[in-house]
């Protein structure tokens, strides 16, 4: 692991860079007779990805006063968008200028309009990532409707509900559709944030059944650009953050992108909480010729929380205690987060000919992680609770994911196809410090402590047992064979079959390394999807998907933590329609999952399968442009999920831990008439109640946060210089979250985040 000082060399050389890019960008520009020109500029900060025609999508996102070749902004009808600056809502993958950002990767099928496409996707841009000056997932993803971010204020990793179903780093969070396995995705280097909802598994080989997040990297742009980002995330989290990318040669065969990020030791907001990281990351592009493209990628990401929030475990409380003050501190100055990745990737494509095309990739992960944190356990309903620390020494995971894939576009008679045939496959190895290596458990005290007077133990001065010899916990290999069919009968009626062949093998050793368990299981699992459209803009589907999924792993908090469960399968069926016309978008989804369920049995605390888990629901994501000044966006998504066919009498019919009834998201923008650069932003997140039990006997209220900002863009000297400004949970609203566990966590406090960006 990399030390402070390198840190803060790190971050001395970044500002030294920024810096001096920034004065001699001003200096050496053309002279204007007005030093600061007020025009009117379209407002988009994003750089196209280059992507030659056969090989990837050929993208420009980069129009307006931000394209250093000073060319008209278009849309996608090929429209100037002239003086008006455009907003952006990326929900439900509206582009910045109100119009359908109507393209993603779509695993198997490859590059996907959206409004054929038969499922609900919802893609973030980098430009919504840095309007609303997001600085982890969970913040990007925060207006995404059918998404529910679990941990609040917790900064150990991400976690999320997809249509009520838990999606963590290991099941269900992709890069570039290749299996991530790290605690927290950086945001800054990540062109855009794809989110799947339902069974994506006949697409990527294997997902959680509510959805995949599929984080597309930033790839070298056609036009050479550099821009410079400082800011504060919130708190004192002061940064450093540099992008830029270009062709290396005349003829544009070869091109670079790289993204530099440093953020300082400053409290988040939290009472004496710090997150300092730095981030490097590295992308190369090939043009062999004009139908072969062969893409690297490098990447290497650290990050220390120190003085890190505690989270609570429901213990013997009845009721959820009140927070007066979301900024309140309940951890310790001894509790800590360290952990790091390092990733390499490659990715070859090629149109062989009219016929084929080749696509694949490959990409190593290796991370590590040290932590020690508390966890509180509430005693009573007054708040009281005792506290208990988790240690971690240092844990390895090391994963492999690759692709391969052959597509075949064809014709019989009237009917044209589009065939792909391929693997999937992913290894990963766990390591642990031996001995005492991972979840292990200490108790400082037997002293009460209360929710409204902060105090903490003595420092244990525990040490933990850093690097030296690792031993294997857990091996796991994934592999898919996938074919898939996308028929195309005549212009209106479309169908896509296929199927996923899946294997799971599953080897565990326990603390001590000696071999505990393992399971083999294979399963084809079909998917049919029917798509009929009534008109050019309108398309509506129906699917059936099933998928083999990954057995569970008990919680922490079970006596047999940290055991596999066996995988089993679990289906879905899906009916939708998505219409895309006169700058209004809308995604409408209904449908029904059912999975295995898993408990922990409250008289013996053993984690198992019990029952299923059947998931209802409907889904709402739309955006408009309904002026020129004004653009909004959102929706709602309306859970019933029940436990059905269980043993358990007291499981029966209740609902799942952690899944929430109802969500609902608002943004929208506003450019304000007569200072055309200045918008006004805001944006409404509501959460409803969520069982914390599985006898439905406690809950967290629903809560609702509000969001206030503005960005306003000058041009100095031919160049564009946007300044934001976010305000979230205005109201600074206390709230609890839940994973789904017996674990809940205290939400975000009011965090106020500023930048100031060139780019030249």
């Amino acid at each position: 692991m990399f030390t402070v000082d390198k840190l803060k060399l790190l971050r001395l050389g970044i500002t030294a860079g920024c810096l001096f890019l920034i004065l001699t960008t001003i200096i050496g520009a053309e002279t204007n007779t007005n030093f600061f020109q007020t025009e009117t500029v379209v407002q988009n900060s994003g750089e196209a990805n280059q992507r030659p025609g056969n090989a990837r999508r050929a993208t420009d996102d980069s129009p307006g006063g931000n394209d250093s070749s000073e060319k008209d902004s278009k849309d996608t009808a090929g429209k100037t968008t002239g003086t008006v600056p455009v907003t952006e809502v990326d929900v439900a993958g509206a582009k910045d200028d109100g119009t359908s950002n109507n393209q993603a990767q779509i695993g198997a099928l490859g590059e996907q309009p959206l409004q054929d496409t038969p499922l609900a996707v919802n893609v973030i841009s980098a430009d919504s990532v840095a309007n609303t000056q997001a600085s982890r997932p969970s913040d990007a993803l925060k207006y995404d409707p059918t998404v529910q971010a679990t941990l609040g204020s917790n900064l150990s990793s991400d976690y999320f509900m997809i249509r009520g179903f838990s999606c963590n780093p290991s099941n269900s969070t992709l890069v570039d559709g290749l299996q991530s396995s790290v605690a927290l995705e950086p945001v800054e280097d990540k062109e855009q944030i794809e989110v799947l909802d339902g069974s994506t598994n006949l697409l990527y080989g294997f997902s959680s059944p509510g959805g995949t997040i599929n984080y597309i990297l930033k790839r070298p742009t056609a036009e050479p650009f550099t821009k410079v980002t400082l800011g504060n995330y919130g708190g004192s989290q002061a940064y450093a953050h540099v992008d830029m990318g270009g062709p290396v040669d005349a003829a544009g065969k070869f091109g670079y992108r790289m993204n530099l990020l440093g953020v300082d030791k400053g409290d988040i907001g939290i009472e004496n909480e710090t997150h300092e990281r730095y981030l490097i990351s590295t992308a190369f592009d090939w043009h062999i010729n004009e139908n072969t493209l062969w893409s690297f990628d490098a990447s290497k990401f650290h990050r220390k929380i120190e003085y890190q929030q505690a989270y609570f475990l429901i213990g013997s409380a009845t009721e959820i205690p009140k927070i007066s003050d979301p900024s309140k501190n309940y951890g310790a100055p001894y509790d800590f987060t360290e952990d790091t990745f390092t990733r390499y990737g490659t990715e070859f494509t090629s149109k062989l000919n009219d016929l084929f095309t080749l696509r694949s990739a490959l990409r190593y992960t290796a991370s590590e992680n040290l932590s020690e944190n508390s966890r509180n356990n509430l005693i009573d309903d007054n708040g009281d609770y005792t506290v208990q620390m988790q240690c971690k020494g240092t844990n390895q995971s090391l994963v492999t994911s690759g692709q391969l894939f052959l597509d075949a576009s064809f014709q019989v008679g009237s009917i044209s196809n589009k065939l792909s045939l391929g693997v999937v496959g992913t290894e990963s190895e766990d390591k642990e410090a031996y001995p005492n290596g991972y979840n292990f458990y200490y108790f400082p005290t037997t002293d009460i402590f209360n929710i409204d007077d902060l105090s903490y133990p003595a420092d244990p001065h525990y040490d933990l047992p850093e690097g030296g010899h690792l031993i294997t916990t857990e091996r796991a290999k994934e592999n898919s064979v996938i074919i898939a069919d996308q028929i195309k009968l005549n212009p209106k009626w479309g169908l896509l079959v296929g199927g996923n062949y899946a294997t799971i093998h599953d080897d565990n050793w326990d603390d001590d390394g000696i071999f505990d368990s393992s399971y083999d299981k294979s399963k084809f699992a079909p998917g049919v999807a029917l798509t009929y459209k009534p008109s050019s803009f309108v398309t509506t589907y129906a699917s059936y998907f099933q998928s083999l999924q990954e057995g569970p792993t008990a919680p922490d908090t079970a006596l047999n933590s940290g055991e596999v469960l066996d995988p089993y399968v679990n289906t879905q069926i899906e009916i939708g329609t998505k219409m895309s016309w006169n700058q209004i978008n809308f995604n409408t989804a209904l449908f029904r999952i059912n999975k295995a369920n898993a408990y922990t049995d409250p008289d013996t605390n053993i984690y198992n399968l019990d029952g299923r888990e059947v998931h209802t629901g409907l889904e709402f994501t739309a955006n408009s442009k309904v002026t020129n000044h004004f653009t909004i966006g959102g929706g709602f998504c309306i859970l019933n999920a029940k436990i059905t066919k269980t043993d358990t009498d007291d499981l029966l019919n209740k609902s799942p831990r952690g899944v929430p009834e109802k969500l609902f998201r608002l943004y929208s923008e506003y450019s304000v008439p007569g200072l055309p650069n200045l918008i006004l932003t805001g944006g409404i997140s509501y959460t409803g109640k969520v069982w914390i039990n599985s006898a439905n006997t406690l809950s967290i209220p629903a809560y609702t946060v509000g969001d206030l900002g503005l960005r306003y863009l000058v041009r100095v000297r031919n160049h564009d210089i946007i300044m934001r400004l976010t305000v979230n949970n205005v109201a600074n609203v206390s709230y609890w979250t839940s994973k789904g566990d017996n674990m809940i966590y205290t939400g975000d406090p009011r965090i106020i985040a500023y930048s100031t960006e060139l780019k030249f």
